[in-house]
């Protein structure tokens, strides 16, 4: 569970706990508003809060995980 008082970083990095990465070293955070197409989330909109960045209903995010030296969408 998350609060909208939290950081986006602090999401980030539970959702990467979540799935047993210990840190956000080799992943990258992507947000979707419902309906548009991913953004990658900036090293200075991770500082914002969830209600500051204004999720909805619907968005999603997700954790990109690097492949070696390679990031998987960059392909």
């Amino acid at each position: 569970f998350v609060s909208i008082a939290m950081k986006l970083s602090e999401v980030f990095l539970k959702i990467c706990e979540s799935f047993n990465y210990i840190s956000t070293k080799d992943t990258r955070l992507w947000f979707k508003e419902n309906g548009n197409e991913y953004k990658l989330v900036v090293k200075p909109i991770l500082e914002k809060s969830l209600e500051e960045f204004i999720v909805k209903d619907g968005d999603v995010f997700m954790v990109e995980v690097k492949f070696g030296d390679k990031w998987p969408r960059d392909s």
